[in-house]
């Protein structure tokens, strides 16, 4: 596991605070901020190795939330594994929940299949999580909240044709839509700024649209100094950073990186199914 980012929230302020928590097959972020008026005091980004043992990361990394936990007004657990699938209200069948997943995305291994409604939508959201890691969580904060990240982040939307262009420390997230209505999604590895530009290029090819006339937003460990900006900005035309959330505030260690760093976990305090 690699260590990215770690600005640790001080537990002896004995403040009552908030906890998100997003946890995926590249890795882990930790965010923890003040309820009432929105100050980020610590945030951790992990990420994960081919071959890391993700549940002994997460028993290491929550060791000092469980001992602090009577300080947690409200904990939030966000699931961000790769094996999610949308599917419409109207053809659902839960018998198949299994069969569908695994045809999009392989079979699992010690996974359990967990369901959001996206009432908004008229679609759920079948995802799949490691057995042992949704136990843990279960067993330790009975009282969190959990949902798939990209079940709140598809209610994002903007007009004409958007992808929106989640950037990890080793992976991406594209979310596709057309004025709101939920294309495509999914998540990919990378190793490259060409690994990026090709990911998107092909998401453009699949759904017949034009890398020049597309909206492409950009939040996450990306700046515009950079080659992979570089690289996406000879492409790609509308290229726009995701606008930050002035409501929010950073403590002095957080407050020197640029804030669409952060703008798709932020997103996630307010956001309801």
């Amino acid at each position: 596991m690699k260590t990215i980012c770690n600005v640790p929230h001080d537990w002896n302020q004995n403040n009552q605070v908030n906890v998100i928590a997003e946890i995926g097959d590249f890795g882990m972020t930790l965010m923890i901020f003040q309820d009432k008026s929105n100050h980020i005091n610590g945030l951790s980004v992990y990420g994960f190795d081919l071959g890391d043992d993700k549940y002994e990361n997460i028993l290491s990394i929550f060791k000092i939330i469980e001992m602090n936990r009577n300080q947690i007004n409200a904990f939030r657990v966000f699931y961000n594994f790769k094996a999610s699938l949308f599917v419409p209200q109207k053809y659902y069948n839960l018998s198949l929940n299994e069969q569908m997943i695994d045809l999009i995305h392989g079979e699992g291994f010690e996974e359990e299949i967990n369901i959001d409604t996206i009432k908004d939508y008229e679609m759920l959201n079948l995802y799949r999580v490691p057995i042992n890691i949704i136990n843990y969580f279960k067993l330790n904060f009975p009282k969190a909240t959990y949902n798939h990240s990209s079940s709140h982040q598809i209610k994002k939307s903007a007009e004409g044709n958007t992808i929106r262009c989640l950037v990890f420390y080793d992976a991406i997230k594209l979310i596709l839509q057309n004025n709101g209505a939920l294309i495509f999604t999914q998540q990919y590895p990378i190793k490259s700024p060409e690994n990026v530009v090709y990911y998107l290029l092909n998401c453009c090819k699949q759904h017949d649209i034009e890398p020049t006339e597309i909206n492409l937003i950009i939040s996450g460990m990306i700046s515009t100094d950079s080659t992979l900006y570089e690289h996406i900005y000879n492409y790609f035309l509308n290229v726009t950073l995701e606008e930050h959330d002035n409501q929010f505030s950073f403590n002095e260690a957080l407050d020197q990186f640029p804030k669409h760093f952060f703008t798709h976990l932020t997103e996630l305090t307010q956001c309801e199914l």
